[in-house]
């Protein structure tokens, strides 16, 4: 369980951008070391928080863990510190924009929506009852791209430390932790979901969950 966790940190930071050599980054993980640069920081906080997951994989998907996750997972590297364990603002300007060509791709719901959608989305993370049933591995794709949705931080990166423990407590009650992996295998950039498949996305997940309230407009796709 340990080379795994240790395996998804590292290579999960490098997807974020961290630049460190696996081996190097191995060891600092398997002796302890303190991290000596931002990226080497970015693999702590994820090694971190997939131990933060699996001690807490049984407890229910609050608004509070959430924001535990971040706090954790943006330790040390964010920009402005005070991003950290919080939801994003009023006053922070949010916007998914095409580095190529600054085009912007996504603008999320304001930020007076994110308590009230996030509390929704754990309501139904947490329905042991679900009428009809969804099987876990779809009910944690919808929760992850629900998130990215929400996006409810000022930094990008955060939801996938949410996603992993979505991964965590949909697969908690599966008979076979290779469904767990198999929904790792799943997972895709939520950018790109926007820009090309955001709008049948929503569509599914209007007929997932209905308790989620969800405007197409809000997600303008080209």
């Amino acid at each position: 369980m340990v080379n795994s966790l240790i395996e998804e940190s590292i290579t999960s930071s490098q997807l974020e951008g961290a630049a460190t050599q696996y081996k190097v980054a191995e060891q600092m993980l398997r002796q302890g070391r303190k991290p000596r640069n931002q990226s080497e920081q970015m693999i702590h906080n994820n090694f971190a928080a997939m131990q933060f997951i699996r001690a807490h994989q049984h407890l229910p998907f609050t608004p509070e863990l959430i924001l535990q996750l971040q706090l954790i997972m943006t330790d040390l590297t964010l920009q402005d510190s005070t991003a950290a364990g919080r939801w994003r603002r009023p006053e922070e300007n949010v916007r998914v924009v095409d580095e190529r060509n600054h085009e912007v791709l996504y603008v999320p719901p304001s930020a007076e929506e994110i308590a009230s959608r996030i509390i929704e989305l754990c309501h139904f993370a947490n329905d042991a009852n679900q009428n009809p049933f969804i099987h876990p591995l779809i009910e944690a794709v919808a929760i992850h791209f629900m998130l990215g949705w929400v996006h409810p931080f000022v930094d990008k990166n955060a939801p996938r430390g949410v996603w992993r423990a979505a991964i965590m407590i949909a697969s908690a009650n599966c008979e076979s932790r290779k469904q767990a992996i198999l929904l790792a295998a799943l997972r895709s950039d939520f950018y790109y979901l926007v820009q090309c498949l955001a709008r049948k996305c929503i569509s599914l997940l209007r007929h997932l969950l209905p308790r989620v309230r969800l405007c197409a407009t809000r997600a303008p796709v080209k």
